[in-house]
Formats: C-alpha cells, sequence, structure tokens
C-alpha cells in the first residue's frame, strides 16, 4: 500500500527548492505479491527512517496496535529523526513487526527508499509453510501443550507431531521447532490456556468466574501424597507462586489459600477496565521442587525478561503430574 502523502511531500520539496530532480524508483508501490502478503513502502533521509515508515505502513493497514504513543514527531528532520525512529522501532517490539521482512531498499538522490513484506497468514497455516515438512516424523509433544487449542491446530494443518516449545525473546512469545520461531499475537496466546484435569488430580476453585476485587480460593485433592505447588500463569506469561512445596496427604482436600492464615487472592486486572484471564496451575512431586526462579505472590512486582516463565511452567508439567483451571476476570460495575 502507497501513502500518498510519503510520496507527495518530497515532491513539493523538490519543486520549491528546484535544485535538484529526483526520479522516483519505478518499483516503488508496484512490487508483485502474493493475495497473502502485505507490501508496506517507506522513504526517509536514511534506511533506518525509510524502513520505520513502510513499517507503520503494514501496521496501519493491518489496524495493529503498535504504540499509545505516534510512531514519529513529525518536527523532528534530519540525524535526529533518523536517530528518534530507529530508537522507536528498538523500543516498540511487536509480534507484527517482528515478522516483517525487508524486500526492496534504494537509495536515489540522496532519499532511502524501502519496501517490506509481512504475510498476513493464519498461524497454523504461517507455521506449517515455515517448516516445509517433507515426511513426518512423530514426536513426544509437552502433555499439556498438546492439549490446547493452538497447538491441536496446528498438528492438524501438519497432520504431523512436532515437539514445539513456547519461547520468549525481545518481549514476544514464539511457538519454535529446531531454526523456526513463528511470533504469537494476543489472540494466538490465549490459545494455550486450558482447563485440564488429569488423572488423580482436582483443582476446584471457588468461583469459575471472578469480578475485579473478588475474593477467591482453591479446594485440591489428590490420590498421591507428596508436594503441592499452585502457580498463577496471567494473560501475558508472567507468573506468580501462590503455594510452593505444600505437604498433602493423598485424597485429603486441601484449600489455597489457608483459611486460617492471612493469605487472601484478589481478582485484578493488569489494565483498567479490560477483562483478563489466568491459567492456575496445580503441580503436585514426590520431592520438593525448585521454584527459586519464579516470584512469589505478593511481593513487590519487578517487570523484566526473568518473570516470565510460562515456558518454564510447561517443563514442570511434563515432568510432574498437574491440573489446570483457566479463570476468566472482567471489570466491576461502577
Amino acid at each position: 500500500m502507497l501513502k500518498i502523502k510519503i510520496i507527495i511531500l518530497p515532491l513539493l520539496i523538490l519543486l520549491v527548492s528546484c535544485t535538484h530532480l529526483t526520479v522516483l524508483p519505478d518499483w516503488l508501490g508496484k512490487l508483485p505479491h502474493n493475495v497473502y502478503e502485505i507490501i508496506g513502502y517507506g522513504m526517509g533521509n536514511s534506511v533506518e527512517e525509510a524502513t520505520a515508515r513502510a513499517n507503520k505502513d503494514i501496521a496501519l493497514y493491518i489496524r495493529t496496535y503498535i504504540s499509545s504513543e505516534s510512531f514519529f514527531e513529525e518536527t523532528l528532520t534530519g540525524e535526529e529523526y533518523s536517530r528518534k525512529a530507529k530508537v522507536i522501532l528498538q523500543e516498540h517490539t511487536h509480534v507484527v513487526l517482528s515478522e516483517v521482512v525487508t524486500i526492496k531498499q534504494e537509495h536515489a538522490g540522496g532519499i532511502w527508499y524501502v519496501a517490506v513484506r509481512y504475510e498476513n497468514l493464519p498461524f497454523e497455516e504461517k507455521i506449517a509453510k515455515r517448516l516445509r515438512l517433507s515426511e513426518c516424523i512423530k514426536e513426544n509433544q509437552n502433555r499439556y501443550f498438546s492439549r490446547t487449542p493452538l497447538i491441536r491446530s496446528i498438528n492438524k494443518e501438519l497432520n504431523c507431531e512436532l515437539d514445539f516449545k513456547l519461547t520468549r525473546n525481545h518481549g514476544v512469545w514464539y511457538i519454535s521447532y529446531d531454526k523456526v520461531m513463528v511470533p504469537l499475537n494476543r489472540k494466538n496466546f490465549e490459545r494455550l490456556f486450558i482447563s485440564y484435569k488429569s488423572y488423580g488430580i482436582s483443582l476446584i476453585p471457588s468461583k469459575t468466574e471472578l469480578v475485579e476485587g473478588d475474593i477467591f480460593s482453591f479446594a485440591f485433592q489428590s490420590s498421591q501424597s507428596g508436594f503441592a505447588s499452585l502457580l498463577n500463569i496471567c494473560e501475558d506469561g508472567e507468573v506468580f507462586i501462590i503455594a510452593a512445596n505444600q505437604p498433602v496427604k493423598a485424597n485429603k482436600e486441601t484449600t489455597i489459600p489457608d483459611p486460617s492464615g492471612e493469605m487472601e487472592l484478589f481478582a485484578g486486572l493488569p489494565h483498567e477496565g479490560r477483562p483478563t484471564y489466568d491459567l492456575y496451575t496445580l503441580v503436585i512431586s514426590n520431592n520438593k521442587i525448585d521454584l527459586s526462579r519464579i516470584q512469589q505472590a505478593g511481593d513487590k512486582v519487578e517487570k523484566g525478561a526473568r518473570h516470565f516463565k510460562f515456558d518454564e511452567v510447561l517443563s514442570l508439567m511434563d515432568e510432574y503430574d498437574f491440573s489446570t483451571v483457566l479463570i476468566r476476570t472482567r471489570p466491576g460495575i461502577k
């Protein structure tokens, strides 16, 4: 898609100055592409500025929210403008922009011209296209992963079961396999959250749907004695420990938090006025497990990559018996 203002502005400057004549590249706005591809075009005083404009072109086209602030401050010019564009691109990593590929660039008349491409395919088709399997070698999938709607849909598209991993890089979650990594948007990430009742373990919340400010708890029972750990995975993949290595006896119902204790669980929203969802995961182990890398609920929350441990919880669910509950929380009535 070609933004008219991007093309016209330099032309006006050229007509006024009358000192240089720049011929626009003949490919600008005309590159061939498949029906599922979106091409963004940009121009600027530097390749960073031109690329940033091309990325913005794509972001606006698919109406993807990039940042609460504008991509550019139009009053900036020259080196300062280019520096600002580059910094913004680094700071506002986004699922869509992380998938954008530069397909053409040209420097003419002191101006950079850039074209970028984004494949606007359903996630399942995109990962299948990247993998290009010639044959299927069925692999063991993570016990929780394999039951989620997203992984089941990928399996169906591939007609194959692969050992997919959940990885995080520069603030974005990816489904990865071997060297292929495909980023997850909010909608697809939610498809990794499900309630699952494993054999011998039951996890029952006091409320299945919450309103902001609600107090709630969990009751659980295990067919085996051991140690119970209850973890909260938030909608963005951040993880909190609610209970760690709590001794339990077989077939005895236990409540978390302990009704006689001081701890209470309150339903909250990470973003004011926007519903959220959480995955509560109960893990039962024969011996105490190391949870030192996961933050404790109630502690002062320090945002950082080290707190987004959904991938590590997946490893726990593959190693130990577990049960999960998906709980949604909505804003209260004001």
